[in-house]
């Protein structure tokens, strides 16, 4: 039997989660459930396998209402064919991959190319090497002028 989990609970909304209803259709469990005393309406996400009901608290038994539901999800067999399609469309979301912009891609380097010759600039002072120093300092003074010209309505 699939695991149910009450997640949350107010007088007149319950919200359970049940993995086996992720990816499928489950209009004839909707109907059913509809079917309860003190029941106003079921809503079932198939994408996060949640169940919303929202009832009337004096004619709703929550324990009534649990062994239904333990009973529904036993003899519940998910549909491959709505599952899978699911399925696929939600996998394509997540391996869609961005690109990267040139402007993204500038402003890292921008931030990486402050935070190496920041680090060199105090590496010189603590080296008491004023050469490196010097140079280090003119470096980042140049990368962060660029950086803060480049986004300077943000700035000012």
């Amino acid at each position: 039997m699939q695991e149910i989990r009450l997640i949350s609970q107010t007088k007149n909304r319950l919200r359970f989660q049940c993995l086996l209803f992720k990816g499928t259709n489950t209009e004839a469990i909707q109907k059913e459930l509809s079917k309860l005393a003190g029941i106003n309406s079921v809503q079932i996400n198939s994408v996060t396998g949640s169940v919303i009901v929202l009832c009337d608290s004096e004619k709703f038994h929550l324990e009534e209402f649990k062994q239904t539901l333990g009973l529904l999800v036993q003899n519940f067999q998910p549909s491959e064919s709505v599952s899978q399609a699911t399925r696929a469309k939600r996998d394509a979301q997540f391996t869609f991959k961005k690109k990267t912009s040139l402007k993204r891609k500038f402003r890292k380097l921008e931030n990486r190319s402050m935070a190496v010759f920041g680090t060199a600039c105090l590496a010189g002072v603590l080296a008491k090497s004023w050469h490196l120093h010097s140079w280090a300092g003119w470096f980042f003074a140049i990368a962060s002028i660029a950086h803060t010209y480049r986004y300077r309505k943000n700035v000012w």
